[in-house]
């Protein structure tokens, strides 16, 4: 089960995976992920609080799985192997060319284990249009 989202970014991949990378100023622009710990390098741990409409703060950690500049970083969570039969999810952000001076910001993520049918619905509705809201949220910051 997968979430995916895009955006056209009228900049160049590598100011897109500067700010992207930039974890320390996520709580200048990112209305997802106000503060992240870690660095954007394989075998990295991440650690942050996704915030949920309504207030709620959901707290992940997580593994980075790739880094390749100006082109793609995902993560892998929870950090711990061994709860991934229950629930995981390898979120994404792909930055592919359009054109000279341009690019698409494709933000998703896809989701395993065995809580996940059943609590799909309701994530789905509640994750969408927050990745919505980033991609938003990156392109103002980065278009600025």
């Amino acid at each position: 089960m997968d979430i995916h989202s895009e955006i056209d970014i009228d900049r160049p991949a590598s100011e897109v995976w500067r700010v992207l990378t930039d974890f320390s100023a996520y709580a200048q622009w990112n209305p997802m992920i106000p503060r992240i710990k870690g660095e954007p390098r394989v075998g990295s741990r991440v650690s942050f609080r996704i915030k949920i409409p309504g207030g709620l703060q959901v707290p992940i950690d997580a593994e980075v799985v790739i880094a390749d500049s100006d082109r793609e970083l995902r993560w892998v969570g929870p950090a711990r192997k061994q709860l991934r039969g229950l629930v995981s999810g390898s979120h994404y952000y792909r930055i592919e060319p359009r054109g000279p001076a341009g690019v698409r910001f494709c933000h998703g993520e896809v989701f395993s284990g065995l809580l996940v049918p059943g609590t799909w619905p309701r994530g789905e509705r509640t994750l969408t249009p927050m990745y919505a809201a980033f991609n938003r949220a990156l392109k103002r910051r980065v278009e600025i």
